[in-house]
């Protein structure tokens, strides 16, 4: 795992990880472009991959090889470079339009990816894996994601650079409700909300100057064994006990940043990589300094830092870390793969709404990893489901299909952290477990059959990264309104589900049955009590909202229930029972009034919620009946 925690039932894997260095990456921005000047001529350049694998693409899809004296050229079919120096289309010449009119692409990345990273990902053998230490039925070991835990950072000055304001990434990292532009909360913000309250992080500040040259060809894991040494000479108080939650030794998780935006260690260029092992660094305790990320202090530091951060939780990297040579997947029957936009884990790191950074919510999935979220089983015996936002009310439905195969289900809306997803609805994540695709962070390199899948309501091909509109459609309904997934499948093709239907957005709920014959149309409002639970309606019977002005009478009738809303009066009239409970309550699930009445009939004073604000009546009868109105301005 990503962490340094290793399980007992993880003993397979430990074996397989003795004396090895695990080395963990982050996407590169697939909608960022740098230019540069070569040779004379300014040049727009993309680059998609990651530490481990890159390519580099002129704005128009050509790769590109950088060849002599840094100056980059069009790659031949082999991937060598050819003659011609790469230029932005509005620059070039008729013979080199020529060469890149007869070229063809595919054969050029193929080359490339053969040249650079190895055949093609299979299917590993088949065969049945250890069990996983995260499996739905027991708890997550990640080590270091639960309480008030503290982290060093380390910022290294690089090649000339300049740290960063120490007080300005101080409150970036740790001020509580941080709301300064481009920051919707700060990194401990962002976490305290994924974890509702359960892990608060605070993250120390060390800085040092990286006196020499970084070159190429230097050695990462020396690079950062010097960094962490210059920083325990500079600070010889450094306290380690205050890092080292469960006092076994080892730092529970630091980082170093450099400044800039990337670095060259290794003949890799690096953004952002979390290493586990491989450091021989110890504090003058004896704690060793082996899970650690290192990342930039460039333009997109802060998502790039919670990605890697999350890894050192034991989080693997959920974007397609090996990349299919036909990088954008024009010719695929598949669309690209990886959890892509709707994915801190994948390319969510690149997120962005109104100019603010908005790396998204944890999943379902990664919460109930860190042990955060506890999934809610579906029910046969409840055919209608409502599901509130994940963002704000950390609830996921899931079915099982053995130990290492589970169905994830989560609605995701538009607010906060996840204002900046390519769109809202329900998620439908598909998780199988593998001991090897795990352990070599493989967990969809192989695009037929991704580990850590979300299951696509529409039919849109997600064919080049960066292109976020052909994502509108993966949540259900999504842009194509897709209304069923019926059946769910296990990878082996067994019935999970016979399906989930009639899925609608209630709101910012969502709703769908568990048979075709089960409207959804009573499915009107969820609520999260004062108590923090949820309360969900269980009438059988069908109902409807009538919507008006609360200057005039609004009279609703259902299933035995009659309410009328008079002015600032609510009465409710119950002629065929006898003993009732009612709860008011707002829209963020806070009680207004609560009271138990004996008789037929009940009256109660409204005051400053009967104008301008909508509010929710729930009844309750001694027969168990229950009921919801929604009374809206």
């Amino acid at each position: 795992m990503g962490g340094k925690y290793i399980s007992p039932n993880f003993v397979v894997l430990a074996v397989c990880c003795l004396m090895a260095s695990f080395l963990f990456a982050a996407p590169f921005n697939p909608n960022e472009r740098r230019v540069v000047i070569n040779d004379g001529d300014s040049l727009t350049l993309q680059d998609l991959g990651d530490e481990f694998y890159s390519v580099t693409k002129t704005d128009d899809g050509f790769l590109v090889i950088r060849g002599d004296s840094n100056l980059y050229y069009y790659a031949d079919e082999n991937s060598e470079p050819s003659k011609f120096k790469a230029r932005n289309a509005n620059k070039r010449d008729g013979e080199e339009k020529k060469f890149l009119k007869g070229l063809d692409r595919q054969k050029s990345f193929t080359a490339h990816w053969k040249k650079h990273q190895g055949p093609s990902v299979s299917e590993p053998e088949k065969r049945r894996p250890a069990r996983a230490p995260w499996v739905p039925t027991v708890l997550p070991k990640s080590h270091h994601s639960n309480g008030k835990l503290r982290f060093p950072i380390i910022l290294v000055e690089v090649n000339g650079g300049t740290n960063l304001d120490s007080a300005e990434l101080y409150a970036v990292l740790n001020q509580e409700n941080y709301r300064k532009k481009p920051y919707l909360g700060s990194v401990r913000d962002y976490f305290v909300d994924q974890s509702s309250g359960v892990f608060v992080p605070q993250f120390d500040l060390y800085f040092v100057s990286y006196s020499d040259s970084v070159k190429r060809d230097d050695s990462m894991f020396g690079f950062l064994e010097r960094v962490v040494q210059l920083m325990l000479d500079k600070y010889p108080s450094f306290d380690e006990s205050l890092y080292d939650s469960d006092n076994d030794g080892i730092i529970d998780a630091y980082g170093v940043l450099y400044t800039g935006g990337w670095i060259e260690l290794g003949s890799r260029v690096i953004k952002g990589l979390q290493f586990l092992g491989g450091l021989n660094a110890t504090s003058k305790g004896g704690k060793l300094f082996q899970n650690g990320f290192l990342s930039c202090q460039g333009y997109n530091y802060y998502s790039t830092l919670i990605h890697e951060f999350s890894h050192t939780m034991g989080l693997k990297d959920h974007y397609c870390a090996y990349k299919d040579p036909s990088v954008d997947y024009r010719d695929a029957s598949y669309p690209a793969p990886g959890t892509l936009y709707w994915d801190v884990m994948g390319d969510g790191v690149a997120n962005t709404w109104d100019s603010l950074k908005t790396p998204p919510n944890y999943s379902a999935f990664e919460r109930n990893f860190m042990g955060w979220l506890e999934y809610t089983p579906i029910e046969e015996g409840k055919p209608v489901k409502i599901l509130p936002p994940l963002g704000t009310n950390n609830v996921a439905y899931f079915v099982k299909v053995n130990e290492n195969e589970w169905y994830i289900f989560e609605n995701r809306q538009k607010v906060k952290w996840d204002i900046g997803l390519p769109y809202h609805g329900m998620l439908v994540w598909h998780i199988d477990y593998d001991l090897l695709q795990w352990s070599s962070d493989k967990l969809n390199s192989f695009p037929a059959h991704q580990r850590v899948d979300i299951v696509e309501a529409g039919n849109w091909m997600y064919r080049s990264y960066g292109d976020s509109v052909k994502l509108k459609d993966d949540p259900f309904p999504g842009m194509q309104n897709v209304t069923k997934l019926s059946p769910v499948l296990s990878w082996a093709g067994d019935t999970v589900l016979k399906g989930l239907f009639n899925i609608m957005e209630a709101d910012t709920n969502v709703c769908f049955s568990l048979s075709p014959d089960v409207s959804t149309d009573e499915c009107k409002i969820f609520l999260v009590s004062s108590s923090g639970k949820t309360v969900e309606s269980s009438s059988s019977e069908s109902s409807s909202s009538s919507m008006g002005t609360l200057k005039k009478q609004i009279s609703i009738r259902n299933s035995g229930f009659h309410v009328v809303v008079e002015g600032k009066t609510l009465l409710i009239d119950c002629p065929e029972q006898d003993f009732e409970t009612v709860h008011v309550f707002d829209l963020q699930g806070r009680v207004i009034a609560a009271t138990t009445f004996t008789g037929t009939s009940y009256r109660l004073n409204l005051g400053e919620h009967a104008y301008g604000t909508s509010f929710v009546v729930r009844i309750k009868s001694r027969r168990g009946l229950v009921e919801h109105f929604r009374i809206s301005p």
